[in-house]
């Protein structure tokens, strides 16, 4: 606990500044001192400084050269409570406590203690006497100060008055200070330092943070008659007033939503149509958002039992029908399912001041709960439902580790790493029983299994042939025979008798017989000779 800071000015006019952090501490020349003030003004044991329920008590050891507060020397030996806004003189240092972490004062005042008077020995001849003190009155006060409000959340104004009766017309440099029993508020003075004339009245502003409670204000400046104090306290503010503006706000945000969502029926009443309205759409229909880490069921890969070489892939059979038969080694592709989405965990990332990353969950009861903290980076792999059970992959500037966590905190297994240099992806089992972990260590793929507590239970290599032979036959037989046949045959017979008989009476027969017989036969026959054209276009790429 640090209960102020003391501000000291030496007489070369060196200034320093110490954090006391003792309830008592000792200081002077000496080298056995608490706070060690290498001055020659200074006893070897010049002061004590006490600091007991919030008041802080000065004692002089019996220095030659004394201590003076705002400029009177005070009796050594005799305690003194102190004001935290007086000047102290330890000899010729100058001294100022403060609050803790102030800064130093701009301007220190010029102290001129009084001389002692000397008194001389008792002559043997003079009788002595006893003369008893009288003390004086008390001197009237010279400055009074006032603080507005007595009763504040934080701001406060104090006022300072100088005396117009003041015999002493120079200006006078005033020092406002505060403290309070438990040492639990902070005070900001603007300014801290005042300078007044007679009859003049300074102000200040006096913004005061802490837990509520009383506090005291004092004003000190050179000489007794100068100093002042009043008290006030520090309250808590009306919450009142604040809480019934967020109710209203609230209600006045519900209030509108819902009157959005109301907008289509009430048009419709109106107008006798219903607009697209998104609002009402999505508070009449029930949607589910998945989570940011959905749990996928992965397609697990077979274990390997025999290496496959270039020559285990067959070519392909070929059919005349033009049907081709691949060899079922090169089929063995699988249609991955679709993913399957259960209950899931909204996670995200945040980055700390330091460049850092922290894992956030946000579980049912919509707390966000911080996982993991402090690392380069954070990635989440996946989430198992079934079991609760977050896969991380963690990154410390050097590794890659695995990290099984559950969405309350409870590490799992923490810092798994079995050579590889990262790690690509992660899935869990469909019923959360084991994890597959795809790494890649100098550039090599590898599958580790592991299960639900952490534990490795087989890996390998996947298989990946140095020659992969891809053959693609594609036969095509094309058997276009045409026949045309066009046969013609057209007997065409033609017999035709024509018989004239003419009888005259010079007795003259004339007899014609024309037979004409046609017969024209055309066979003609076009065979088109068939056409085959196999077409096979191997290709090999290796």
């Amino acid at each position: 606990m640090i209960y102020g800071t003391l501000h000291l000015r030496l007489s070369d006019g060196q200034q320093q500044s110490h954090h006391l952090s003792q309830s008592s501490i000792l200081l002077g020349r000496g080298l056995a001192n608490d706070l060690l003030i290498n001055d020659p003004s200074l006893a070897p044991a010049h002061a004590r400084l006490t600091f007991q329920k919030g008041e802080v008590v000065l004692e002089d050891l019996g220095s030659a050269n004394g201590t003076f507060i705002s400029g009177v020397r005070i009796d050594p030996r005799k305690p003194y409570t102190l004001n935290r806004a007086e000047f102290i003189r330890f000899g010729s240092v100058d001294a100022l406590l403060a609050p803790a972490n102030s800064a130093p004062p701009a301007e220190w005042p010029a102290f001129t203690p009084p001389a002692p008077a000397p008194t001389a020995p008792p002559s043997a001849t003079q009788p002595t006497f006893a003369v008893e003190e009288v003390q004086p009155p008390p001197a009237p006060k010279l400055v009074t100060i006032r603080i507005n409000p007595k009763r504040s959340t934080r701001d406060f104004t104090v006022s300072l008055t100088r005396a117009a009766d003041d015999p002493d017309s120079a200006s006078q440099t005033i020092l406002l200070a505060a403290a309070d029993p438990t040492e639990d508020l902070a005070f900001t003075f603007k300014p801290q330092i005042i300078k007044i004339e007679t009859g003049q009245t300074r102000t200040a502003h006096l913004e005061v943070r802490g837990l509520p409670g009383t506090f005291t204000v004092t004003a000190a400046g050179k000489g007794k008659s100068y100093t002042a104090a009043t008290k006030a306290a520090l309250i808590s503010p009306d919450r009142s007033m604040q809480i019934v503006l967020v109710i209203a706000l609230v209600l006045a945000c519900v209030t509108g939503l819902f009157t959005l969502a109301a907008c289509p029926t009430a048009l419709r009443a109106v107008c006798g149509f219903i607009p697209a309205n998104p609002i009402s759409m999505a508070m009449s229909t029930a949607t589910f958002t998945p989570s940011a880490s959905p749990t996928v069921t992965p397609t697990l890969i077979p274990t390997l039992t025999a290496s496959a070489t270039p020559t285990d892939l067959a070519a392909p059979t070929f059919t005349p029908g033009g049907a081709v038969t691949e060899n079922p080694a090169t089929l063995a592709t699988t249609p991955a399912p679709p993913p399957e989405y259960g209950g899931g965990l909204l996670t995200f990332k945040r980055q700390q001041a330091d460049g850092k990353y922290s894992l956030i969950v946000v579980l049912s009861d919509g707390k966000p709960t911080t996982l993991i903290a402090n690392k380069i980076d954070i990635r989440v792999l996946d989430y198992s439902s079934t079991n609760g059970l977050l896969a991380l992959d963690t990154y410390d500037g050097v590794t890659h580790t695995l990290l099984l966590i559950r969405p309350d905190g409870a590490v799992v297994r923490d810092g798994i790493n079995d050579g590889w240099d990262t790690i690509r992806n992660a899935d869990f089992a469909p019923d959360g029983s084991f994890i597959i972990v795809d790494t890649l260590n100098s550039g090599v793929a590898r599958y580790y299994f592991y299960s639900s507590d952490g534990t490795r239970l087989r890996d390998f290599v996947p298989l990946t042939p140095t020659h992969t032979p891809t053959f693609t036959r594609t036969p095509t037989r094309t058997l276009s025979p045409t026949i045309t046949r066009t046969p013609s045959n057209t007997p065409t017979g033609s017999n035709t008798p024509t018989a004239s008989r003419t009888a005259t009476s010079t007795n003259t027969a004339t007899a014609t017989r024309t037979a004409t017989s046609t017969n024209t036969a055309t066979n003609t026959a076009t065979p088109a000779p068939a056409t085959a054209t196999p077409a096979v276009s191997p290709t090999n790429t290796p």
